[in-house]
């Protein structure tokens, strides 16, 4: 099964319409750079499963380009936030609306675009040498040590009940970490970040198990 085949999948059995993540913008005061780093994101959902030159394209691939979002949150009142702040922001984000229901990668990790971060996309976008860009992918359940079976990579089954029926309570969830755990902040490469650090999420590889991944930096 494709990666895009997974997502596909995953939405259908989660009943969802699409997938993707938050992102939270913590830099203000360049409006041109952002909006380059805007494009950015557009182009990397844009060409998101795209088939190599003269093949043909899987449905699977066009249906998962089509329904990926990168939801920006932009307010000035988030500048200079650290990510401390920005996971309390998401967790009330999640508490409060339906994005926690259904895909998993989703509501489990938001992406944070601070000073460096939007630097080391236009960076590359402008051809700086040495230069890798990424994102800033921060856990909400960071503490929790729980280890789902929703998705085996082996047969490509998906038991969506998994959870309830491994002697996990779901309520646990609610538990989202004390005061003074640091949050898991992963950098991890933009052209990674809604494939193959998507598809770890689905299959659950949890954050703090992929410092040392090709895609984390």
């Amino acid at each position: 099964m494709s990666w895009a085949s997974a997502i596909v999948r995953d939405l259908l059995l989660g009943g969802q319409e699409w997938w993707g993540f938050m992102v939270y913008r913590t830099v203000y005061g360049n409006d041109d750079e952002w909006k380059e780093f805007r494009s950015a994101c557009n182009e990397l959902c844009e060409n998101a499963f795209a088939a190599p030159d003269g093949q043909v394209e899987e449905a699977d691939s066009i249906e998962a380009r089509e329904k990926l979002r990168l939801e920006l949150v932009e307010d000035p009142a988030l500048d200079g936030m650290d990510s401390d702040g920005v996971l309390d922001l998401f967790r009330q984000h999640c508490s409060t609306s339906d994005w926690s229901a259904g895909a998993r990668g989703r509501n489990q990790v938001c992406l944070m675009a601070n000073a460096d971060v939007v630097h080391s996309v236009l960076a590359a976008r402008r051809g700086e040498k040495d230069v890798t860009p990424y994102l800033l992918a921060i856990d909400r359940n960071y503490d929790h040590g729980v280890k789902n079976t929703d998705y085996d990579s082996q047969n490509s089954d998906y038991a969506p009940n998994a959870r309830e029926n491994d002697g996990i309570d779901p309520d646990d969830d609610e538990d989202e970490g004390d005061d003074g755990d640091e949050p898991i902040v992963l950098k991890v490469k933009m052209k990674d970040i809604i494939s193959e650090f998507y598809i770890n999420l689905l299959c659950d590889v949890q954050p703090e198990e992929m410092t040392g991944l090709s895609y984390v930096l």
